[in-house]
């Protein structure tokens, strides 16, 4: 008797734990990278799919192509003129955000339950893969558009950038955003510091300008025509490399991830820790950057807020 309240109130606090770990989102799709799309402001990752990397190049009977970019196309034109639920997912370990959409059904307002998630027709396409981190659902539609030499499967992948194993990465590095490089043949998250994404915008003295590609250009000063040498640390139920990085010439003096926060072109990710705070309070006391004006983290940007 003395556990029914208990088994009680278990009850409805699963539910709503389970629910924490998951969002939805309604809307049209605007395609911002390999797999990376906005729904309703939310910016998300697709799950279970990647494609090639934007500026990737294929080869097809001799001739090179750039499918990176066909890639992307194919999945914007498989969302265009269609409103989509898409279910948000966070998994352990892992702070991206990971989404599946099906088209909308204004009948039962969710999605439809006769229609495949864009997810499925990407892969199916042949213009995507799957992605095994956290699912294996489309290991089927790959398979078959493989046979089928559909898409890509009719010459050879891209070899994606190498994530795994390796604990160091040094060479010269080509800047996916503000926040990834690729260092000799390794994609490096920059370890402990967050800046805003490609299309973000903030303001200053009233303006409105792309700090995203500010924060973008402001990488590629710090690392254009140097070695880089990165030291990476893996985080369990991330596949990703994370990475501090500095010019290979220098022995001391602050590195990339410093250099970023100072400049206030990244803010401190405090997700990872405290050892960048110091660096963005002195940053924002001299408006320097990002801090010149009102803007939304990074973060919270990625989650709609506007």
């Amino acid at each position: 008797m003395r556990l029914a309240p208990f088994v009680a109130l278990l009850v409805l606090l699963v539910p709503a734990l389970a629910a924490a770990q998951t969002q939805d989102a309604i809307g049209g799709v605007l395609v911002r990278g390999p797999g990376v799309v906005t729904v309703a402001n939310r910016w998300f990752h697709l799950l279970g799919v990647e494609g090639p990397d934007a500026d990737a190049m294929c080869d097809r009977s001799g001739v090179p192509y750039a499918c990176g970019v066909v890639a992307m196309a194919k999945l914007a034109a498989l969302a265009n003129g269609k409103i989509m639920h898409c279910r948000l997912q966070q998994f352990s370990g892992d702070a991206r955000w990971w989404g599946t959409c099906i088209p909308y059904d204004p009948g039962v307002r969710g999605p439809s339950a006769s229609q495949p998630s864009i997810n499925q027709e990407w892969v199916r396409s042949g213009w995507a893969r799957t992605h095994t981190l956290h699912t294996d659902a489309y290991a089927a539609e790959e398979a078959a558009a493989h046979s089928e030499k559909r898409g890509l499967w009719l010459s050879a992948w891209p070899e994606p950038p190498a994530v795994a194993g390796a604990m160091a990465a040094e060479g010269p590095a080509r800047v996916l955003d503000a926040n990834t490089l690729i260092v000799g043949t390794i994609k490096v998250r920059l370890d402990g510091i967050d800046a805003p994404e490609v299309e973000q915008t903030c303001r200053v003295d009233g303006r409105v300008y792309g700090c995203g590609e500010v924060a973008l250009g402001a990488l590629m000063d710090l690392v254009m025509g140097k070695r880089i040498a990165c030291t990476l640390r893996r985080q369990q139920g991330d596949d990703r490399a994370f990475g501090t990085c500095r010019d290979a010439a220098a022995t001391d003096g602050p590195t990339i991830n410093e250099r970023m926060v100072q400049n206030g072109w990244a803010v401190a990710d405090r997700r990872t820790g405290e050892r960048y705070v110091p660096l963005e309070t002195a940053a924002s006391r001299q408006r320097v950057g990002l801090w010149s004006g009102p803007f939304v983290p990074p973060q919270r940007w990625r989650i709609g807020e506007r």
